[in-house]
């Protein structure tokens, strides 16, 4: 149900994430003409066709062939570009100037932002898939520490998905190639966990007992495909959200008054204008959580992106309680330096879905003793989902059914290893 599904992102702050390496013919980076700062996630889709590439957070775009045709690169907030196949191929950076326009006056003003929220909610059901469709989709997670690559999961997804006014989740997931990889083990206080492990061991023995060592192994799988899905904000949205039992959902009229919401400059999308409304908690809100954007289509009152972060008073909520009494009981301290969602939306054939989404978390730990060396690590984790084709209705899934109560990392493993060369080239691929 989606009433606790944020709180899975709870523990995402101890990990950390290093992209993945692929070999393809070639890339391309795209960034801003004026900051020449990376657009991450921008598309470039081929003219004519549903066909096209997707970038990664740093602004990169990779292809292993391209058709002879034109191609679009498109963002949120940026003009749109058009490049044939041979001057893509002499470039190695594309800069995109911005497309602020100047606000709408008669569509937007005399409607205060909250309102707007509530009027594209009230669009959902003309705006979004409310049946039921299949799709594929690329899965990646992971993490890092201090720049030192822990894990990895992969997976190529092919999935049944619910429509949007669904009140029950009921996502299938069938796992078609994937790869995992763990290749450190964690620096950060690896005395004190040896220390232990090795107590825990010897105290086995000594009771004549099996000591599993798998058992104590940490758990860097934070999130899987499915919470993935569900973490959709407009699903089902009568549903509120919740973090540690407090309602959370920005998007829901009941807690408007928990924030203040302004209009930012409106950006252009392709052909459509696009309303921008910031939101943060208001200062007298009993327990203030997120801030952020939210982009909505002004035509259709379509949810064209949202974004939102925790504020830096709600680092209560992210990390669990029983967590924080043991940071303290080894004498931790922490500091939260980002977090970030993401959820962005495309138009299939006549309705909106969710196109991709992305979670970071930047946190750093420390030890501190008072006879010997300091630790401190610097971790980041960071995970997305990327929907690449969707069709209607339900269709039989290729591959072996995904269970959400087991690791992913387990359930990869268990796949027959050599169909993933050919899926890894889909990574980026998409097709509308």
């Amino acid at each position: 149900m989606r009433v606790h599904r944020l709180k899975h992102l709870q523990l995402m702050l101890f990990f950390l994430i290093l992209e993945s390496v692929h070999v393809y013919a070639q890339e391309v980076f795209v960034v801003d003409s004026t900051t020449l700062n990376p657009i991450p996630y921008i598309t470039m889709k081929q003219e004519g066709s549903s066909a096209g590439f997707v970038g990664d957070h740093r602004g990169r775009i990779v292809y292993d062939e391209l058709e002879d045709a034109q191609y679009t690169l498109s963002c949120i907030g940026y003009r749109t570009r058009s490049y044939s196949k041979s001057e893509l191929l002499k470039l190695d950076t594309i800069k995109l100037p911005s497309s602020m326009l100047e606000l709408d006056e008669v569509v937007v003003r005399p409607i205060p932002p909250e309102a707007f929220i509530n009027q594209a909610m009230g669009k959902i059901k003309d705006n979004c898939v409310v049946d039921s469709s299949h799709a594929t989709g690329f899965y990646r997670e992971w993490i890092r520490e201090n720049s030192r690559f822990l894990n990895l999961n992969e997976a190529y997804l092919s999935f049944n998905q619910p429509g949007y006014l669904v009140k029950r989740d009921s996502f299938i997931i069938a796992l078609e190639a994937g790869r995992c990889n763990s290749e450190e083990e964690l620096q950060f206080m690896r005395k004190e966990m040896d220390k232990e492990l090795k107590k825990q061991r010897k105290q086995a023995e000594k009771n004549n007992e099996t000591y599993d060592e798998e058992e104590n192994e940490i758990n860097w799988e934070v999130v899987n495909p499915v919470l993935m899905l569900q973490l959709d904000p407009i699903r089902h949205p009568e549903a509120p959200m919740h973090v540690n039992d407090n309602r959370v959902n920005f998007l829901d009229s009941t807690t408007h008054d928990q924030y203040n919401f302004w209009y930012g400059k409106p950006q252009r999308f392709g052909e459509r204008t696009i309303v921008v409304i910031d939101f943060e908690p208001d200062r007298k809100a009993d327990d203030p959580l997120f801030d952020g954007t939210l982009w909505i289509d002004q035509e259709s009152m379509a949810f064209v992106k949202i974004s939102f972060g925790f504020m830096k008073d709600a680092e209560k909520h992210l990390i669990p309680g029983y967590a924080r009494a043991l940071l303290w009981v080894y004498g931790l301290s922490y500091e939260i330096n980002e977090t970030l969602v993401e959820f962005v939306y495309q138009p299939f054939q006549d309705r909106w879905s969710l196109s991709s989404t992305h979670l970071k978390a930047e946190v750093d730990l420390e030890k501190r003793r008072m006879f010997s060396e300091n630790d401190r690590s610097s971790f980041i984790y960071e995970g997305e989902l990327l929907v690449q084709s969707m069709d209607k209705g339900a269709l039989a899934l290729n591959g072996t059914l995904f269970d959400p109560k087991e690791k992913l990392s387990l359930q990869i493993e268990a796949l027959d290893p050599n169909p993933w060369e050919s899926f890894r080239t889909k990574g980026r691929k998409i097709r509308r």
